[in-house]
């Protein structure tokens, strides 16, 4: 476990605009994100300071494992493999009530399947569920807008260009905000250069 974890009031304009660019990115590489879900950390035993890192754990050690065990059996079997784990999120924590807003690609397939599972990933990333009804949302994403939603804790100064309602949502403790790899500005960089040399 870390044992330096920054502070902050608000995402940042750098990570605000790879969230928003994220999101876009995801659609052009047929890679949409089409399901969001809310984690309710307040809703557990997990230490409000800890929130970033327990969501880490659960992103990393059971989600991403469950997709690319996933993707192999299928592939195993002769079918199309789901591909890389494919993500954006934000923790908000407005009146101290700790939240992540996670949106990813979710294969139609295997949404019955994780919603099921992650409950269990919940409680061992995060600790007990003390308030099972609310623990979990989820809900599909339509448009482009729901991105700008949940970018309503970005700096104000920042908010308006992105035509995102500024809200504070309070103080979070490490990383507050980010993407999967494949969605991050290294990738649309190799992209942009992918299609200017096939141009």
């Amino acid at each position: 476990m870390r044992t330096w974890k920054r502070t902050n009031e608000y995402v940042s304009r750098r990570q605000g605009t790879n969230f928003l660019a994220a999101h876009r990115f995801a659609e052009q590489i047929g890679r949409r994100l089409n399901l969001a879900v809310t984690l309710n950390f307040s809703h557990t035993t997990c230490d409000p300071t800890c929130t970033s890192e327990a969501f880490e754990r659960l992103r990393d050690n059971h989600f991403s494992r469950w997709l690319r065990y996933r993707s192999q059996k299928a592939q195993k079997a002769g079918r199309r493999p789901f591909g890389a784990p494919t993500h954006a999120w934000v923790i908000e924590a407005k009146d101290g009530y700790q939240h992540v807003h996670w949106n990813l690609h979710m294969p139609t397939s295997l949404e019955k399947e994780f919603l099921k599972r992650l409950p269990k990933w919940l409680e061992k990333a995060a600790g007990k569920i003390e308030m099972p009804l609310g623990v979990i949302h989820s809900q599909p994403i339509t448009d482009f807008g729901y991105s700008r939603y949940c970018m309503k804790g970005l700096e104000p100064h920042h908010a308006k260009a992105r035509w995102v309602r500024p809200e504070a949502q309070g103080t979070v403790v490490g990383k507050r905000c980010g993407t999967s790899l494949n969605l991050g500005p290294s990738a649309r960089k190799r992209h942009r250069t992918a299609l200017r040399l096939a141009a």
